[in-house]
């Protein structure tokens, strides 16, 4: 047997979506006998949506309708609730918090592949996993559930939600951003794992428009340093002295992989490939160096780097910088 999970989540973030409507995807996973996603148009005149200003055509409350196969409701105290059409009743099931948190891991886990396989596909780089956690029976801001009978007829239900928006995830400058249509999970799969580089190139991204420019460092330096480490490590040629000598040198990891190792591998290292890029991501590397030794980017920091101070202008160079690479590297 099994049991119905309904999930109404509020996103930290929006989601800029084709239509002014709700968007409605289905999903196949092996633990669910159905895992359906709804993405909810914000329409101030919707009843569910507190009255708040947001921006045309986005979503922030999401809606995840599941049946889970490994639990069987008739194991557990059921209650009969009405919602909507007093005259249409429904069980609602008192599952005990271990289960429930075992459920809600499962739940996580396929939605977290959801929210990045979106994030990847349409390029908003803000996306990430929501914090959702069975740990408090307090609804209505972040998350609120409940287990039913598997045939039970799930109906809207009201309830005030509080807005929270981040504006920069609305801007119109932003580039190569593809809204949420009918289509957009075509080519979805429930298999391998999500680049590291990826996650992190994304985190940074956010960072930097969130002007947390310290915290941009660290994960461009990390989208940095896994990327590279996974592309040569595809190509490591087996029993390989000279490759072998040159991975175990002193060198940092920018020189030693973009440069020299790319260069016996591909015969062509990043600074021959673009000097510009190599440079802007020389300097990361340094800001890096300093948050990690002395917890901040001082003034001395900044002088070893050439610059006079950490802004926006400098971040999106290495930003541009770090994309470009993986690109061009890509290609050899």
């Amino acid at each position: 047997m099994s049991i119905k999970v309904e999930m109404f989540i509020k996103l930290p973030y929006i989601i800029k979506l084709n239509e002014e409507k709700d968007y409605r995807f289905s999903f196949q996973f092996n633990e669910f006998e159905m895992f359906d996603l709804e993405m909810r148009f914000n329409d101030e005149n919707n009843e569910d949506i507190y009255k708040a200003e947001y921006p045309p055509c986005s979503c922030s409350n999401i809606r995840i309708e599941a049946i889970y196969k490994n639990c069987n409701y008739l194991d557990y105290e059921k209650r009969t609730t009405f919602r909507g059409d007093k005259n249409i009743n429904e069980f609602i099931v008192e599952l005990p918090f271990k289960e429930t948190n075992n459920i809600f891991n499962v739940v996580n886990k396929k939605l977290e592949k959801i929210l990045s396989y979106l994030r990847n596909k349409s390029n908003m780089f803000w996306i990430e996993q929501p914090p959702i956690r069975p740990i408090s029976y307090c609804f209505g801001n972040e998350i609120e559930f409940n287990f039913y009978s598997p045939n039970t007829k799930l109906f809207k239900c009201v309830k005030e939600i509080k807005q929270y928006t981040d504006y920069y995830m609305i801007s119109d400058s932003l580039e190569k951003i593809s809204n949420v249509d009918n289509d957009i999970f075509n080519g979805f799969k429930d298999d391998g794992v999500e680049e590291k580089f990826n996650l992190y190139l994304s985190k940074a991204e956010k960072s930097l428009y969130e002007r947390s420019y310290e915290d941009f460092i660290i994960y461009c330096s990390i989208a940095v340093e896994a990327f590279i480490r996974r592309y040569i490590g595809k190509l490591e040629p087996k029993d390989d002295i000279i490759f072998n000598r040159i991975s175990v040198s002193n060198y940092d990891y920018l020189d030693q992989y973009y440069n020299v190792l790319l260069k016996y591998i591909k015969g062509k290292s990043l600074i021959e490939l673009d000097e510009n890029a190599f440079y802007h991501l020389k300097r990361m590397y340094k800001l890096r160096n300093a948050i990690m030794h002395n917890g901040i980017v001082d003034e001395s920091a900044l002088k070893k780097a050439g610059l006079n101070k950490l802004d926006f202008k400098e971040c999106k160079n290495i930003l541009d910088s770090a994309k470009k690479s993986f690109l061009i590297i890509s290609k050899l």
